[in-house]
């Protein structure tokens, strides 16, 4: 341990200089703050507090202590109508019974963006002109938009029925012909109270994130907190209740973006409900930031098969399919 704490200092105070010359740039985490695993989304992304399993690392890195054995999991989702696609595969294993450890990356891609340019730079993209329709742009060509995230995950269980846990994330994004990359750390805590209450709260892009662009530009991702509380009850047959609620707070000043805000801080609810039947069928329901969310999943032996359906008021809906993998259950 006490050749660990240097090297962590280290890394916290580079990533903090990194971070001093870039300016902030409102929704710039925007792509990864989804979350992954069809079980959180299905609760309504309420999460923080949830003791986890491989997909737990998004929510909070100290959730992975959840693990048992070695697990894999996948996650496909096609939103706004199938526009943007949103894929994540990870894998995580015990390293032995207070050490746990994550990779994961996530991709997110838009594909067939039309590139313009304004025929005249004075006026409006589409404006009438003597009773008729005038288009004032060209197509130049068809492009795309790929963004990705690598995540190194490590948790540890510091003492009885407390967690830690952290990450180091490595950023590319490959927008329209321009590229990016940035590197941040995220932590996170989680522990267990009387009575099958637990709480956890998890701060990402924790020194802010810069993300260095290849035309010179460089932006940071302001930090984000998310505390959450649980509260989980056994039933018979090997069935079990799990209710839970998260608050997310920002500081990009979004205003009436958000559920709630206050001068440059926004607060969105999340609220989740989750049961298992004789530990084979799992049904959840839950609203994120107000929009209903679903879910079930189904075990087979080392396989848990997952839905998750979140319902948008200006946008299509999103379905989301999972699979996880254990072994050494």
């Amino acid at each position: 341990m006490q050749i660990r704490i240097p090297w962590f200092c280290c890394a916290l105070l580079l990533a903090v200089l990194q971070s001093s010359t870039a300016h902030a740039a409102k929704y710039a985490g925007e792509p990864f703050a989804i979350g992954v695993g069809v079980r959180g989304l299905g609760m309504g992304s309420a999460a923080v507090a949830v003791s986890g399993d491989v997909n737990s690392a998004a929510w909070n890195p100290a959730s992975l202590t959840g693990v048992r054995g070695v697990q894999v999991g996948l996650l496909h989702s096609e939103r706004f109508g199938g526009v943007v696609r949103y894929d994540y595969l990870g894998a995580a294993r015990a390293l032995g019974p207070r050490t746990f450890l994550g990779l994961s990356v996530i991709r997110q891609g838009i594909q067939d963006i039309p590139v313009t340019r304004l025929i005249d730079p004075e006026r409006p993209p589409v404006y009438v002109e003597a009773d008729t329709l005038v288009l004032n742009y060209e197509n130049l060509r068809i492009d795309s938009d790929a963004e990705y995230l690598f995540a190194l995950t490590c948790a540890r269980r510091w003492r009885d029925g407390v967690d830690l846990g952290g990450a180091v994330k490595l950023l590319y994004k490959d927008v329209v012909g321009e590229s990016a990359y940035g590197v941040g750390l995220d932590a996170g805590v989680r522990t267990d109270l009387r009575h099958g209450l637990s709480a956890g709260i998890a701060v990402d892009d924790l020194t802010l994130t810069p993300v260095v662009w290849s035309n010179g530009t460089t932006e940071a991702i302001l930090p984000s907190a998310r505390l959450g509380v649980a509260w989980q009850r056994q039933l018979r047959n090997n069935s079990n209740l799990l209710l839970a609620a998260d608050v997310v707070t920002l500081f990009e000043g979004r205003e009436f973006a958000a559920q709630l805000s206050a001068g440059p801080a926004s607060f969105d609810f999340s609220v989740g409900a989750e049961a298992w039947m004789a530990e084979r069928v799992a049904i959840r329901a839950g609203l994120d930031t107000g929009d209903l969310t679903a879910g079930a999943s189904l075990r087979l032996g080392p396989v848990d098969l997952d839905y998750a359906f979140q319902q948008r008021a200006d946008f299509d809906d999103t379905h989301r399919l999972g699979l996880r993998l254990e072994f050494d259950r």
